[in-house]
């Protein structure tokens, strides 16, 4: 939980500080910048690239090194389809000889890719014995959803769902994520830490400074103006005294 508020704190200091948001808007396009698949296969480079086109592979990775710059956590789930016969044919060629992809035995490769909010991550870990189960956490409107779908188009998508996966989020509001289906990209932190801190988060307590100041300057700056509009109220040397209408304003 006190992660949950550090990733938080650190998305609102993202979209209310302009150079904060752009530095790491920048980081993000210099490391995604350019990156493509290349294969010495041309029929498998033809494959791969088809394949992250209609995965979305590529925006897959930009949106991942933004995720992790920012949140300084990057949950990825994947979705598996299968694929044809002459795809696995070609994947075959090119992947067997290279390294282990037992996926492509059997058909089934990733067709789609889905970031979720590190917010909504829960992770339980036992450092004795070594396991770790990370679940995905469901708000209350979630689950008020589950229970009393809105519409037809509500129900159909819940009765494609498992069942043990509405029961779960129904009774402990959260289900517990397939491992092999998530892949939890982290920035920087020590073996034993189960989050990363974001990059920003170090920087919070200057960056809260500089804003006060700011304020301080601007209720400054609006004392000042208050000041020139008390002066306009009149005009003693030459006679001009402020009527009664005009102290009323004051």
């Amino acid at each position: 939980k006190a992660f949950h508020s550090i990733i938080k704190e650190c998305h609102a200091v993202y979209f209310s500080t302009p150079i904060i948001r752009n530095i790491i808007d920048l980081m993000t396009d210099f490391a995604s910048e350019g990156l493509q698949i290349t294969h010495k296969n041309e029929s498998a480079q033809r494959f791969f690239n088809n394949w992250a086109r209609k995965s979305g592979f590529l925006k897959t990775i930009t949106n991942a090194f933004h995720t992790v710059l920012l949140s300084g956590n990057c949950p990825i789930l994947k979705q598996v389809g299968r694929i044809s016969k002459g795809d696995q044919t070609e994947l075959s060629r090119a992947s067997i000889n290279d390294l282990e992809a037992p996926g492509i035995r059997k058909r089934f490769i990733p067709v789609g890719y889905t970031i979720l909010n590190p917010v909504r991550i829960e992770i339980e870990k036992s450092e004795i014995f070594g396991d770790r189960n990370i679940y995905f956490l469901f708000t209350d409107k979630d689950v008020e959803r589950l229970k009393n779908p809105k519409n037809d188009r509500d129900r159909k998508y819940i009765a494609t769902l498992p069942p043990k996966f509405v029961e779960e989020a129904v009774k402990y509001r959260k289900t517990l994520l397939e491992n092999d289906r998530l892949t939890l990209l982290h920035y920087k932190k020590l073996e034993w830490q189960d989050w990363s801190f974001p990059i920003i988060f170090s920087a919070l307590d200057d960056i809260n400074f500089k804003k006060m100041l700011r304020q301080m300057d601007e209720s400054s700056a609006a004392d000042v103006i208050k000041a020139v509009i008390i002066f306009k109220l009149g005009k003693l040397e030459e006679g001009l005294a402020p009527d009664k209408n005009r102290f009323s304003k004051l």
